[in-house]
Order: structure tokens, then C-alpha cells, then sequence
């Protein structure tokens, strides 16, 4: 079948394509009328410190409204939220997910939570509560994840303070950096003095104070292994610190906005209003129109295929025109030849040089041929006028074809009438 063919089928059956969507529409708005009446109340989150600002902010930067905008949308329907409300007001999870709604007002970071139900009471504590623990979410999140790093770096600190007590216990020295510089300075005093002794030809004080420098060596050699081991613990505690005071700030800064971010100063309620029939009604008459429709058309289209099979001769099948042909003999009129009887003989008179006779017009014995007559044009319809040379006259009839000429001197025949003759000039007159 051509698409053609079911737009035709379509106008055929138009009352079922009517019908179908309109039963649809008076059962919607049936079983609307059989529920109880719905109310609505929308809470306001303007928060316009959480977006934009400085660099470090949360949503910061051009992208910073959209993607807060995304972000509180998919948090307010999320299982965390509904649950967390559900317990709330010991409603159960789906009326929450289905009546919860979220939109941004126009193009800024003030987002509507709307939450429609069947209970006044409730309606308004719903949207705040849903917009609150939104809200809080997003942030408390950030506080949580900016916690970590400071725990994190808390901790190491914490680990290399009791390995570097645990160390100054084994050395026997809290500050070995500081022993070992006593002691290296300690080395120099007595060489200083050794080689003084040794310039002044004092041999017995130099040889006593070569011992002791000896022994002093040997304790700084062992201190230099204490001090490398109390150097590297000293720098992790240095990069430890470091660590800590970088998660503290971003820790510090997360908790600003998570301050900021205070329902009781960013969320606000508005007033609890009836949903209107005509409000409640068009969401689920929309839908069941269209596939109130859709179900239509199916019907429309099978009762085409069915009617098409039951009857293939009628539709499918050529339609077959009969033509009738008549042959209609045509018998050729003959035409009748005519001939123009040949003129009396007419006397030569004698001749008389003082009355000269004029002589007869030779043309007046010369046979007409049909078709022409002499003295006379052919007309129109294939005869001819002629006139004779006496006072009498006639009408010959002939046609143009030489052929159908009658000879000279041929006669008629028997069913050919003589139409006109040329008479002598003598008998004109009677």
C-alpha cells in the first residue's frame, strides 16, 4: 500500500482518529475528578555568594552558575535527598521523587523547588525541607572532602613528632644538629691550640692534646650518622607542616561557603496554593492524546489491511473501461456524369456580300464535359453554369474529375436525366 492509500483510509475513518483521543481525554479528566484536590508551595534558594567570586570558591568562573544549576537539579531527586526527606515526614519515597520539581529563574543561580501533593499541611515543609538538604548537601560535601587532606596531613605530622622523639631517646641527644656543631667547634679550638704548641717548640703540649682531639673526632664521626638520620626527619616534619597548613586553608575555605550556605538565610518559603483542574489535568491529557492517537492510526491501518484482503479484486485489480468500436460502412455517392446534348444543325445561309450572315459560333457544337460549360466559370461545388449562343439557356452539371466526363456525342444513360441543352439560335425564340 502507497501512503497515499492510508491518508485516504485516514479520511474515510477521521471519526476514529476524533473518537479514540477524545474517549482518552474524558477518562483523564474522569479519574482527575475522582482524586483528591492537589496543593503546591515553592521554596527559593538564592545563595548568589556560592557562585562566582574568587577562584577558590566552589563554582567560581563563567561555567560557575551553570554547572550549580546542574548540580542542585540532580541532588534534589537523588536517593539521598528523597530518603533523607521521606524520614522526615513519613512520606513514602515515591510521592516525594514524583512530586519534587526543581528550575532555575531564568538565566541566574535562584533555583525554584516546588513540591506538589495531596496534603496542604505538608506541602510547604516538603519544598523547604527538599531545598534545605539540597542545598546543604552540596556544600557540607565540600567540607567533608576539603576534612580529608587536613586528617591526612595531621596525621603524618603527628607520625614523624613521635619518630623524632622516638630517635633523640636512642641518640641520647634531642638536638643533634646542635651537639655536633658544639663538638665540630670543640675539634677546631684544640687543633688551633695543638699546632700553637707546635710552633713554639712545645712538644709535651702537643702530644697531650692529640689524644683528645683523636676522641673528639671519633665521637663527631658518630654524631654526623645521628645528625643525617635527624636532618631527613626534620625535613618530612617541615614538608608535613606544610601539608597541613595548605589542607587547613582550603579546609577553612570550604567552611566559609558551607557557612554561607545556611538554610535559614538562603532558602525561603513561599505561600501553599491549590493546583487548578485545568493544571492538574493537561500533563496526563497530553500524554494520553498522544497515545490515545498513536492507537488510533494502528486501528485506522489494520482495518485498511483487513478490507484490502477480504476485497484484493476491487482495490488491487486494474479497472477495466470497455470501449466499444463501432465500423461504420460509408458507400461512396456516385456522382452522375452529364453531358450537354449536341445543337441542331443550323443552315449555312448564303452568302451575300451586301448582308453578310455572321456564321454560327463554333463553340455552340462543341460538347460540355462535366465539370465545365462554355462561357461559364466553375463553381464551388463541383458543377458548372454554361450558356449556349442562342437566347435559350441551361444549367450543366458535371464534376471537375475528367474522368467522369461524358465523351463527345456519348449519350446519357438511362438513369442520368438531362439537366440543360444548348438549342439553335433558331428556335430561341419559342
Amino acid at each position: 500500500m502507497e501512503l497515499s492509500d492510508y491518508l485516504s483510509a485516514s479520511k474515510r475513518r477521521w471519526w476514529i482518529l476524533v473518537l479514540i483521543p477524545l474517549v482518552a481525554v474524558v477518562a483523564v479528566a474522569g479519574l482527575q475528578l475522582q482524586k483528591p484536590p492537589t496543593f503546591t508551595a515553592t521554596a527559593t534558594v538564592a545563595a548568589p555568594a556560592l557562585v562566582g567570586g574568587a577562584s577558590s570558591n566552589q563554582y567560581s568562573g563563567s561555567a560557575g552558575p551553570k554547572t550549580f544549576v546542574a548540580n542542585f537539579q540532580a541532588v534534589l531527586t537523588s536517593p539521598v535527598i528523597v530518603q533523607k526527606v521521606s524520614s522526615d515526614f513519613k512520606i513514602p519515597r515515591s510521592k516525594i521523587s514524583s512530586g519534587l520539581t526543581s528550575s532555575e529563574d531564568g538565566l541566574s543561580s535562584v533555583m525554584q523547588v516546588t513540591y506538589t501533593g495531596s496534603k496542604k499541611s505538608i506541602v510547604g515543609p516538603v519544598a523547604a525541607d527538599a531545598a534545605r538538604q539540597s542545598i546543604l548537601f552540596l556544600f557540607q560535601t565540600q567540607v567533608q572532602v576539603a576534612k580529608l587532606p587536613v586528617t591526612q596531613a595531621q596525621q603524618q605530622l603527628t607520625s614523624i613528632n613521635n619518630q623524632l622523639t622516638a630517635f633523640a631517646q636512642a641518640s641520647g641527644t634531642p638536638v643533634p644538629d646542635r651537639d655536633y656543631q658544639v663538638l665540630a667547634t670543640e675539634i677546631a679550638s684544640l687543633e688551633e691550640t695543638q699546632a700553637q704548641a707546635s710552633a713554639n717548640n712545645n712538644a709535651i703540649e702537643a702530644n697531650n692534646l692529640a689524644p683528645e682531639i683523636a676522641a673528639k673526632k671519633t665521637q663527631l664521626t658518630q654524631l654526623a650518622g645521628v645528625l643525617s638520620t635527624y636532618l631527613n626527619l626534620k625535613d618530612q616534619q617541615a614538608q608535613d607542616e606544610a601539608d597541613l597548613n595548605s589542607a587547613n586553608q582550603t579546609y577553612q575555605q570550604a567552611q566559609s561557603q558551607f557557612d554561607a550556605a545556611n538554610p535559614n538565610q538562603v532558602v525561603t518559603l513561599g505561600a501553599t496554593k491549590k493546583v487548578s483542574f485545568l493544571a492538574a489535568t493537561a500533563p496526563a491529557a497530553g500524554v494520553a492524546v498522544g497515545s490515545a492517537l498513536a492507537f488510533a492510526i494502528a486501528i485506522v491501518f489494520l482495518l485498511e489491511a483487513v478490507r484490502r484482503r477480504r476485497r484484493p479484486e476491487d482495490i488491487d485489480a486494474p479497472v477495466e473501461v470497455p470501449i466499444e468500436v463501432r465500423v461504420v460502412a460509408v458507400e461512396a455517392e456516385a456522382v452522375p456524369e452529364y453531358r450537354v446534348s449536341e445543337p441542331a444543325f443550323v443552315p449555312e445561309a448564303p452568302s451575300d456580300p451586301g448582308n453578310p450572315v455572321a456564321s454560327p459560333d463554333p463553340r455552340a457544337t462543341q460538347p460540355v464535359t462535366a465539370g465545365a460549360t462554355n462561357g461559364g466559370p466553375t463553381n464551388g461545388n463541383g458543377h458548372s453554369n454554361g450558356s449556349g449562343n442562342g437566347s435559350g439557356s441551361g444549367n450543366g452539371t458535371g464534376a471537375d474529375d475528367p474522368a467522369h466526363a461524358a465523351p463527345n456525342g456519348a449519350p446519357f444513360s438511362a438513369n442520368e436525366p438531362e439537366l440543360g441543352s444548348v438549342a439553335p439560335a433558331g428556335d430561341a425564340g419559342r
